[in-house]
Order: C-alpha cells, then sequence, then structure tokens
C-alpha cells in the first residue's frame, strides 16, 4: 500500500482563528482559512510572519511560514483592500495568504475553473480569477467562524490519506522467449527447473529471462471457460522428497480400494438398469390406463438414458483399472508391490500410470453425470407420485425390490464423483509434494469438482448469469451488456460529504458494487429486503437445473423490492482509492461514466462521478482485496481467453508490502497477434518492457497508451539497467543488482503513482474539484448555523476592528475623522458569527 494523496497536517486550533466566505467566481463554494502566528522553530515574535492553511474548492494547501512584507510581491493584494482595511494586520495576512494559494494552484486546475465560471451566468462584480483584486476581495468578506472544531474536523475526515494498494501491468518480452519444453525426467528430477502454479509444473523456458521474470512476481492463477477455478494445491508440510517403502505399500493400498470400489460401484448399476429398472419399466406398461402410474414421462424421468451411458463410460473404467493392476479375485493373495505390473524403474509407486488413467476417462464423465445429477433433484419427488397408489404393480414390484433399496441405487451415480475425490485426496498425501503424479491427481481432483458443480459452457454461462442478474433489477438498460462474468458482488453504503464512517452505524444509502471485466455498476437497494451480495452472487453462479436460492414470495417481488441501477463506469476509466483503514473506497470517473439516476446533490457543473462507499460484509475493512480484484478484472478484460490459454501468457504477482504496492502482471511475448489483440483493448496502468530498443520501445508505448513505461536492459552479472517514463517528463535510471531490484522497482513505481494521482491533466484536475466541492457544500449549512439573519451579499463593508487584530494608529485616526465629517452608515461587511 501507498499513500498517494496524503492527509493534511495536524493542526493546533488553540492558536488558529477560521475565517471563511463564499467565492462568486468558484460557484459560490465556501472559502475557510486557518490564520494565526507561526510557530515553527525558527519563527520569532514578529507578527508580520504568520500560519495559514486554505481550503477551497481549488485545494486544501498550508504555509506554515508566511511573511506579510510590503517587499513580497504577494503584498500587490493588500493595495485592492478597501482603504479602511489596508491597516488591519489581519486582513493583510488573509489576502497575501490568498495571492500564495492562488499562486499555487496547478494550472490544469485553474484551467478547469475557469472553463466551468466561463459557463456560468457572468457576474459583474466578480474580478478576474486568480489575481490580487480577487485575493483582495474574498479577504475584504471574511468572517471569523467560532466552531472552528467542528468545521476543521469535517474538513479533515474528508481529506484522509488516499492510498492504492494494486495496480494492473503488462510485462513484454522479446518474440520468441517463452519456449514450451517436454522435460526428459520426471518432475521429481525437475522441480528446480519448472516455474509452478499452486504446484502446477509450467513447462515454458524462459532462457536468460527467467532470472528477472522471477523477480517481477510469483506465477498466480486466472479462471478460463476451460479452468473454471484454482488449482488444488499439495500441502508440502513436513513431507519429504523422498518416500519409503511403507509409504509405497499404503498408497498403493488406497489404489487396490479404488479398484474395489469401483467394482462394487458397477454391481450396484447392473443390478439397477439390467434388472429393477427393467422390471419397473415392463410392470408400468402393463399397468392398466386407469393407474395413476400409467405415464412413460415419469417413468423416463426416473430412470434418464444417462444412466445407462453412466453404466458404459465406469465399465470401460473398470476395465482399464483392472489392465493397469490386475485383476484378483476376492481371497487371492495380491502381488508384492515391487512385482505389480503398473510399478516401473520411473514411477516405483504406480501412481503416475493410475493418474493417467483417471486423466484418460474422467473428462468422459461430464456430460452424462451432469444430465444425471441435474436430474436427480426431482427423483424422490417422482418416485412418492409413482407409488402414490399402492395397488399398481410398478408399487408392487417397487416392494419386492426395496423402495431404500431403489431410492439408494438411484443416488449412488450422485455420489460416486466425490467418493473419487476422495481417493484421490488420499493418494496425494502419501505423495511427496513434488512427485509427477501429484499434479495430475489433482488436475483429475478439479474435473471432478467442475462435473459436480455442473458448470456449462463459460459463454452460455455468462448469458444466463446476466438473465437472472437482470431480472433481480428495475429498469437494467437495454444497452448495457457487460463482457464477461461477474467476478464479485460487495454490500456497500454510499457515504455523503464530509465521508465520515460513523461509530455507531454507517450513514448513508445502502447499496451494492457489481463488478465486471469491463464495468464497474453501484446499484441502490430500494428497501430492507434487498438481497445481500452473498444471496445475489449464490443466484446468479446457481447450476443450471438447481432451484432459485430466493424464496418464492420474495422472487414474485423481486423487482419492487430489490435493486435498482444507478452507475455503471468503463472499469478502464475509473480510479479506486481506499482511505479510513480500508474500510472506505473511493471510485472515481470521468470518460466512461454515465449515471442512470443522477443524485440530486450532486452539482451539474462538474461532469464526473466521484463518490466514496463504506465496505460492509466479506469486504468490510478489506478495501485493498477489492483493489486487487479490480486490477484482476482489468487485465481479465485486456487479455482475452485466446491469449491467456496460449503458451506465451502467465500471470504474475507481486504482493504489496506495508508501503508497497501490489502489482498484478500480464506477462507474454511481443508476439504480433497478441499485441493486435490487445490494442483493440484496454490499456495497463503501467507496461514493463525488456531487451527492446529504444525505436521498439516507442512504438509500442505509442499502441498501448499506458501511463507509466519502464524499460529493463539485461547487463550480465545479475545486474539490470531500470529506467522509467512517465507524465509530466518525468525520467529515471538506476543501474541495480538482483537482489536490490525489486526494492527500487516499487520505490519508483510509487514515485509514479503518487504523480500520476495529482491534477496534472484535466481529468483528475475535475475529480480533485468535485470531491473537494462536495466537502465544502456540506459544511456551507454549518457556517449558517451561528446566525438567524445571513447577511445581504450587497451589504457594505464594516471596519476590521472585527479581525481583533492591531489597527494601523495612522489609519485608525484617519477613519475616525473621516466617520465624523460624513453620515452615519450601518456598520456590516465584516460578518461576525455568534
Amino acid at each position: 500500500m501507498v499513500v498517494v494523496i496524503p492527509a493534511p497536517v495536524p493542526l493546533d486550533l488553540d492558536l488558529l482563528q477560521l475565517y471563511h466566505t463564499s467565492d462568486a467566481a468558484m460557484g459560490n463554494l465556501p472559502v475557510i482559512i486557518f490564520h494565526g502566528p507561526s510557530t515553527t522553530n525558527n519563527s520569532t515574535q514578529n507578527s508580520s510572519r504568520i500560519q495559514v492553511h486554505i481550503c477551497s474548492v481549488a485545494g486544501f494547501m498550508s504555509f506554515p511560514r508566511l511573511t506579510v512584507s510590503p517587499t513580497s510581491p504577494l503584498y500587490a493584494a493588500v493595495q485592492h483592500l478597501p482603504e479602511e482595511q489596508q491597516g488591519d494586520e489581519v486582513c493583510r495576512g488573509l489576502a497575501v495568504s490568498l495571492m500564495k494559494h492562488f499562486e499555487e494552484i496547478p494550472s490544469m486546475v485553474k484551467k478547469c475553473l475557469r472553463e466551468m465560471a466561463a459557463a456560468s451566468p457572468p457576474d459583474k462584480r466578480t474580478p478576474p480569477m486568480f489575481d490580487e483584486r480577487h485575493a483582495a476581495m474574498l479577504a475584504a468578506e471574511m468572517m471569523p467562524v467560532e466552531n472552528r472544531y467542528e468545521i476543521a474536523s469535517h474538513v479533515f475526515a474528508a481529506l484522509a490519506d488516499k492510498n492504492l494498494s494494486w495496480i494492473d501491468a503488462d510485462v513484454i518480452l522479446p518474440s520468441g522467449s517463452m519456449q514450451r519444453v517436454v522435460p526428459a525426467v520426471p518432475l521429481e528430477d525437475n522441480e528446480d527447473k519448472m516455474d509452478c502454479v499452486d504446484g502446477h509444473p509450467q513447462m515454458v523456458d524462459l532462457g536468460k529471462y527467467k532470472e528477472i521474470v522471477e523477480i517481477l512476481g510469483s506465477p498466480s492463477f486466472m479462471p478460463t471457460s476451460k479452468m473454471r477455478r484454482a488449482p488444488s494445491k499439495p500441502n508440502a508440510a513436513k513431507r519429504s522428497k523422498i518416500i519409503d517403502q511403507a509409504q509405497i505399500e499404503s498408497l498403493q493400498q488406497v489404489m487396490w480400494e479404488t479398484l474395489e470400489s469401483e467394482k462394487n460401484y458397477i454391481s450396484k448399476l447392473q443390478g439397477l438398469t439390467n434388472s429393477t429398472v427393467m422390471e419397473l419399466c415392463k410392470n408400468n406398461t402393463n399397468t392398466p390406463s386407469s393407474s395413476a402410474s400409467h405415464s412413460e414421462k415419469p417413468m423416463q424421468q426416473l430412470f434418464p438414458p444417462s444412466l445407462s451411458a453412466i453404466l458404459d463410460i465406469n465399465t470401460d473404467f473398470l476395465n482399464a483399472l483392472k489392465a493397469l493392476m490386475g485383476d484378483f479375485e476376492e481371497g487371492e493373495t495380491q502381488a508384492c508391490p515391487s512385482e505389480l505390473p503398473w510399478v516401473t524403474e520411473r514411477d516405483s509407486t504406480g501412481a503416475d500410470s493410475f493418474a493417467r488413467v483417471m486423466l484418460k476417462y474422467i473428462p468422459r464423465f461430464k456430460v452424462h453425470y451432469q444430465e444425471y445429477i441435474g436430474a436427480s433433484a426431482g427423483f424422490y419427488k417422482i418416485l412418492n407420485d409413482l407409488l402414490r397408489e399402492s395397488t399398481s404393480t410398478f408399487a408392487t414390484a417397487v416392494q419386492k425390490t426395496g423402495e431404500r433399496r431403489l431410492k439408494q441405487w438411484l443416488m449412488d451415480p450422485t455420489q460416486r464423483l466425490p467418493r473419487y475425490t476422495l481417493f484421490i485426496d488420499r493418494m496425494v498425501k502419501k505423495l511427496p509434494a513434488a512427485h509427477s503424479a501429484v499434479a495430475k491427481l489433482l488436475k483429475a481432483r478439479d474435473m471432478l469438482s467442475d462435473i459436480c458443480s455442473l458448470d456449462d459452457d463459460c459463454h452460455a454461462e455468462n448469458s444466463v448469469a446476466r438473465k437472472r442478474l437482470r431480472h433481480l433489477f428495475v429498469d437494467w438498460p437495454e444497452g448495457l451488456l457487460p463482457a464477461g462474468r461477474l467476478i464479485t458482488a460487495v454490500d456497500m453504503v454510499e457515504l455523503y460529504a464530509p465521508y465520515r464512517v460513523a461509530r455507531d452505524g454507517n450513514r448513508g444509502t445502502p447499496c451494492m458494487l457489481l463488478l465486471f471485466p469491463d464495468y464497474i455498476l453501484v446499484a441502490k437497494k430500494l428497501s430492507r429486503e434487498s438481497l445481500p451480495a452473498r444471496d445475489l452472487l449464490a443466484e446468479v453462479h446457481r447450476p443450471a437445473g438447481a432451484p432459485s436460492t430466493i424464496p418464492q414470495q420474495r422472487r414474485d417481488n423481486t423487482q419492487d423490492e430489490n435493486l435498482a441501477l444507478t452507475i455503471a463506469a468503463s472499469l478502464n476509466e475509473t480510479l479506486a482509492l481506499e482511505s479510513h483503514s480500508g474500510h472506505v473506497i473511493s471510485l472515481n470517473n470521468v470518460h466512461g461514466a454515465f449515471r442512470l439516476r443522477p443524485n440530486p446533490k450532486d452539482s451539474n457543473n462538474f461532469k464526473t462521478i466521484t463518490r466514496s462507499y463504506c465496505l460492509l460484509g466479506a469486504y468490510e475493512g478489506k478495501a485493498a482485496k477489492l483493489s486487487e480484484e479490480i486490477a484482476r478484472a482489468r487485465i481479465e478484460h485486456r487479455c482475452p481467453e485466446k491469449v491467456r490459454e496460449t503458451d506465451s501468457w502467465s500471470l504474475r504477482l507481486i504482493n504489496p508490502k506495508p508501503d508497497t504496492l501490489g502489482i498484478v502482471t500480464a506477462l507474454f511475448e511481443d508476439d504480433s497477434r497478441i499485441s493486435e489483440e490487445l490494442q483493440r483493448r484496454h490499456h495497463s496502468r503501467a507496461q514493463v518492457l525488456i531487451g527492446k530498443t529504444e525505436n521498439e520501445i516507442q512504438a509500442l508505448a505509442a499502441k498501448a497508451h499506458s501511463e507509466i513505461i519502464a524499460h529493463i536492459v539485461i547487463l550480465g552479472d545479475s545486474l539490470f539497467r531500470l529506467e522509467f517514463k512517465g507524465l509530466q517528463g518525468y525520467h529515471s535510471t538506476d543501474i541495480v543488482n538482483a537482489e536490490d531490484f525489486e526494492a527500487v522497482f516499487m520505490k519508483r513505481l510509487s514515485i509514479l503513482q503518487r504523480l500520476h494521482n495529482q491534477p496534472i491533466t484535466a481529468e483528475l484536475a475535475l475529480i480533485n474539484i468535485s470531491y473537494i466541492q462536495k466537502v465544502l457544500e456540506s459544511i456551507r449549512p454549518r457556517f449558517a448555523l451561528q446566525t438567524s439573519e445571513p447577511p445581504s451579499e450587497f451589504q457594505a463593508p464594516e471596519p476590521r476592528s472585527r479581525f481583533r487584530g492591531a489597527t494601523s494608529p495612522v489609519k485608525a485616526l484617519s477613519s475616525f475623522l473621516g466617520d465624523a465629517l460624513r453620515e452615519p452608515t450601518n456598520k456590516s461587511g465584516i460578518r461576525q458569527f455568534y
């Protein structure tokens, strides 16, 4: 995690007085100033040195030691104060400090504010923005505020640290750098040479780039339609790399149990399909037409065609196991483990051969087992309906067979696949973590898990999920079609300025965030009965044929009670920052955002979305976790499946440290096919180029449009040249060794992230302006609470004695004589609140 927007320095409010006014040039928003004597270490009793802390729509700035001197260029603002106020020490300090504030405003912020002011109706009283007359006008209209502690607490709550934990990046290797290899020896002899993702070997040779690639993170997993969830991990704790004879015998005992279990299972299937089923079907056909059980359709549903197909497939599987292990009849002594026909010199356990058989036949289980599992949900109901008439021949046949036994036989295929996973788990525990059979067995286990979860084709499933999702929303826009899968859903409360997280409960609007690879959606919860995020995910991702997770009564009123989509923003153009110790996440979007239901609390002057949300549920206090998923989602959209499934692509992770970023990187070759595909997608936050020429760097940077470009050159002897380029001409070059490379790389990247979150572009300037504008609007009513009769904007200024500052004797005498010569007037202008 890195702090990209630091909070202001805490103030000693006992030494400061708060002043405020409204700036007509900047939307009549408040301008507040904390003013007091300078307290820096080298300050003196000279009253011309002051400290001021200014908050305006242009941002918050602190000046701990500011000199108010006629020789200063800033003093020009004092010359434009009303004559009777030029002698007031506090008024002079306010004018000088405002002039300093205007000088420090970033140029892009000034440009945006001037453009917004030009779009507003002209005001003849408004001077040119950000010059000495503007500063003098605001200083002359400043009024003291008594509740400075309350105002300060609101301002500093809103301006808390903004952190960033994760970003996405592309690491591009030269073409041909990633070569697929086939190991000539088992994995246990190659474990130090192969890269692994969660225990699965990656047969890719990176050549001379292996060292730098390993520095840039460890391999990670991203779902595809072929592999929907992360591969299972072997538990390597307290496990030796060498397997002894006792472990081999124990392992082979599990294999024999698997074989015996398969024999018993086939025997039950044969009893069900070859005798019981046929007899019951025959009896049902001969039943008189008046009987309630006379129906072929219930019989077909109770005994689907997939049952016979399952028997055929499992029989082939059993025959393959017998051919591998040998067929021993009951009571026959098993051979000595070393004499088993499936034990070889390369595989002393026989586990590798056993795993290969499983990998060969398990994919054939998918279609028929999924069909049977999907139909099994209604077996008991169908059977009870058929048995309702106890005098039917069907019921009589069931009584002969046994209703309990029949139900058990019908459920056996649905329970068979989980039994295989139990056998696999027992075998994996008895093998060394680096054994070649472990990866195969875990892959077989994952295949079984996919079948049991009834996962369908990825694209078809996403289409079904979107249809279910639309049903849960009121007035889903027809043109809104997020691509890919629904990655996660998060319960939240939308906070309003000044974005406090209340200790006695989160005050705000309950809502939910939906994350897709290309979109972030925010939906308002319409009632307390609205679905939580966990239930929504369960409903959207439930397997085909499985019953809905929403009760029928709630399904009937879903669109009246659940969610109304309010915001849909392009993920590529959304900035997510964390604050308040991970409890709050801020989403900022300029280009791609559109509001489906505009918030009445938003100003129409700012065409941007700036929202802050307090995370609840599984993400409470875990904004960094959501930040990581957003970074992964960006890569998932940028790199389609046909790219991710190639040997020239992999995902890597650099986990964050307390003061550094976490990086999710897509590693791939500079291949023309991949480059063309990525060019049609969104750009990454950072692009890391390895072993490129200057011309190649410029060409790739022009295509990618990334904010940060890093170039790594391998110098040899574990030395690297690291160059960074960023916005505003930032450029750095470092020569580092392998040991220090990650620290230097993360340091440079963190510096650039801080720079790129400053208002250096129009988009970032608009985001900052929009955020601080909401904060100032939220505290405006608190100024009005101090008086029952707000003064008019057109009242003449009164003498500056209300500022409690020392007045020049000459100015005081001139003011006194002037008042004696003219008619009395109402004293106002310096508006004091009590």
